[in-house]
């Protein structure tokens, strides 16, 4: 694996907040095949540093400890979100329980967190926030992997910054006002706490961010059957009132309309405290006749209940987007119920059966825990694998590991693993490919997420 280190960016190059929109060009010839609907409505997919500052709890971390612990931050005990938290938190452990022992004497242990309540009945950001605060109380922690969700991130990204470490890599965070300063006032976020001057960044991420899903998801949904897309010509647009879905569903909205797409209508009354008066939406959704339903959001917060009053109110036809954080969670099924099918949705990631370079590890994950890993697993896994490599190349060093000594080696660090070639930008953004998975839920299958394809999404 390719592990090499470069200088890394000053901490004023990162507090430039550089704008990291991409462009609106849709490249031709990339399809996936098309779908056939049972009634007869066919699906047609377009394929798609060092800066001079000091963080105060930095000299708290002992130089000779020796002892060291990596920690997960994820939502694994409520049913919304506990596959891909579960997943997430075995690819993290393999990789851990692979290099416990790191040379010259250090030892690496594993300890996860849980983020989830059942008062919120899935993540909850307070829950996420005391859990980091703990995190930095505890010098043997040297790294988290987490969170999963962009309004827990929201919540944590100020304690790391503020404290010093410990290092913060998510393998699953999308929205793009985490990092980008031009994105986050519209993403409800206010930068400057995110990020607080004279502070060094301990925060990173691996996915691409949703300004990417957004317009690869209207991409798709624009692209006219003729080139095997979905032809859709107005949408209806539904989020959760959350950091995640009001950045995905803003995204989605401005590149269907910039791409010549009609929003018929929007709504933000979809929670779990809304579920009894979902037959009035679905009503006056239907009455308006959208092409697809765009649903931002995160799971259990009301999206599969709406869809069965949507088809009960008279359009059980109508297809239905969403984000990778609604994707290959099972619980789609028991809160969609018979109306599960006639969905789909992109994840910020590859699906690692496909990749000849995952092989491995895909095996090594199925005999550790006897199931198929998820995108966000191997993300998970490579980025326990940079702290890892830059924990051994400290050590080598000769000097002591830090929060600060991970943070620096990991922000200049070139990592070659599972999913490719991570290399952070001056945000803290992946400047590697920009892999997603296409997956839907079809009549044919539909107690199931199905792939349909891998893409790149870097030009759209």
């Amino acid at each position: 694996m390719n592990n090499a280190f470069r200088p890394t960016d000053t901490t004023e190059q990162r507090r430039k907040g550089r704008k990291d929109m991409v462009g609106s060009g849709l490249r031709k010839n990339r399809f996936l095949r098309h779908l056939t609907h049972g009634s007869g409505v066919t699906i047609l997919l377009f394929a798609l540093s060092l800066a001079a500052c000091d963080n105060p709890s930095s000299s708290h971390v002992s130089g000779d400890n020796k002892n060291l612990t990596l920690a997960t931050e994820l939502p694994i005990s409520q049913p919304a979100e506990h596959d891909v938290g579960i997943a997430i938190q075995n690819g993290a452990a393999l990789a851990v329980q692979e290099n416990s022992d790191l040379g010259g004497g250090y030892h690496l242990t594993f300890k996860p967190y849980d983020d989830s309540t059942s008062k919120a009945g899935g993540h909850d950001p307070n829950k996420g926030r005391a859990n980091i605060e703990d995190m930095v109380k505890n010098p043997q922690i040297m790294a988290v992997i987490g969170p999963y969700n962009s309004s827990v991130a929201a919540a944590e990204i100020p304690v790391v910054n503020n404290s010093g470490g410990p290092v913060l890599i998510s393998p699953a965070n999308t929205n793009p006002g985490l990092t980008l300063r031009d994105q986050a006032s519209a993403n409800g976020l206010d930068f400057n706490q995110l990020h607080p001057a004279h502070h060094r960044d301990f925060y990173f991420r691996i996915p691409s961010n949703d300004v990417v899903q957004g317009r690869l998801l209207a991409n798709i949904c624009l692209a006219s059957t003729a080139v095997k897309g979905i032809g859709a010509k107005s949408a209806f647009v539904l989020h959760d009132n959350q950091v995640y879905g009001i950045g995905l569903a803003k995204t989605f909205s401005d590149a269907f309309t910039a791409g010549g797409g009609r929003l018929v209508g929007a709504s933000t009354l979809v929670s779990k405290d809304q579920i009894a008066t979902f037959s009035h939406l679905a009503a006056t959704i239907v009455a308006l006749h959208p092409d697809v339903i765009f649903f931002g959001g995160n799971p259990g917060e009301g999206a599969g209940e709406l869809k069965q009053a949507v088809a009960a109110a008279g359009a059980p036809n109508t297809l239905w987007v969403v984000g990778d954080a609604m994707v290959n969670q099972s619980s789609w099924f028991s809160e969609a119920g018979t109306a599960a099918a006639g969905i789909f949705g992109t994840v910020a990631g590859p699906e690692l059966k496909t990749l000849s370079s995952a092989s491995t590890f895909v095996a090594k994950y199925r005999n550790a825990f006897k199931t198929d890993p998820l995108p966000y697993s191997a993300y998970a896994y490579d980025s326990v694998m940079m702290i890892i490599s830059a924990m051994k190349a400290t050590i080598a060093s000769g000097q002591p590991v830090t929060r600060e000594s991970i943070r620096a080696r990991i922000a200049a660090s070139s990592y070659t693993g599972v999913t490719g070639t991570t290399t952070f930008d001056a945000d803290g953004d992946n400047a590697g490919s920009k892999a997603f998975s296409i997956w839907a839920v079809l009549p044919t299958s539909a107690t199931t997420w199905s792939l349909e394809q891998n893409v790149d999404a870097g030009f759209i």
